[in-house]
């Protein structure tokens, strides 16, 4: 079955992290689960801060995560928004370093949390846990210089446009029907890079060309292929 122009547009910007759990032997799986803890977030509640070292990852069960990077003199952008099947928070327990950005529950959430000394002997123990993750991490190597390229070539009405579909396939997987988004403006304009008045005005622009409909925080794409083929052709 051919790609639907939304999901051929919006494939770029998205993780694949279910490949890490892929093709595992049984007892390695029997492994993970055991030693899985079971977290619920509420919506706005921290996973994790900018500044503190991670003490595991989360895989993701329900709802959605944004992560959000902030500067000293208070900008702040939001890089990602993670889905159910996603893995939260792993790449900084590989490298030791400190958490570069803030990880928040969007709605509620739910986690399986690995604590990292699990997380790190599955790496060194288990060639093909590691292989999984060497896949899941070049991937996402490929979408965050697609997310750069992008930011830098485009205007805003396209990015918004991206932003919004590729929020609108992350909803979809959590489960929403119909994947209606809800984000506050201001965190759209922090995850499209653009003023609020900007965002504001574009979305606008975007409803009278009858491509979705808003409410408060929901917004619902009503036209998600003619959204992408308006963005595609840019």
């Amino acid at each position: 079955m051919p790609l639907s122009f939304v999901q051929k547009i919006t494939e770029p910007f998205l993780f694949k992290h279910h490949v890490v759990l892929e093709n595992l032997p049984e007892s390695i799986l029997v492994r993970i689960h055991e030693r899985f803890k079971p977290r619920t977030f509420s919506d706005g509640e921290v996973l994790f801060r900018q500044g503190n070292y991670a003490k595991g990852a989360c895989f993701l069960r329900s709802g959605l995560v944004k992560i959000a990077q902030s500067t000293p003199q208070g900008q702040r952008q939001i890089i990602y928004v993670y889905t159910v099947g996603d893995l939260v928070g792993y790449r900084h327990l590989l490298s030791s370093e400190a958490y570069s950005m803030e990880a928040t529950a969007v709605g509620r959430v739910d986690v399986d949390f690995i604590p990292a000394e699990l997380f790190v002997q599955l790496v060194r123990e288990e060639p093909l846990f590691a292989h999984n993750l060497l896949i899941a991490l070049s991937q996402e190597f490929s979408v965050w210089v697609n997310r750069m390229t992008f930011f830098l070539r485009y205007p805003v009405r396209t990015r918004l446009a991206i932003c919004l579909l590729t929020l609108y396939k992350q909803y979809a997987v959590a489960g929403h029907q119909p994947p209606a988004i809800v984000f506050s403006r201001t965190d759209l304009a922090d995850f499209v890079g653009a003023t609020l008045e900007t965002t504001v005005r574009t979305l606008s622009e975007f409803r009278d060309k009858g491509w979705l409909e808003s409410k408060g925080r929901r917004i619902l794409l009503t036209a998600p292929e003619e959204l992408a083929n308006a963005a595609g052709s840019i």
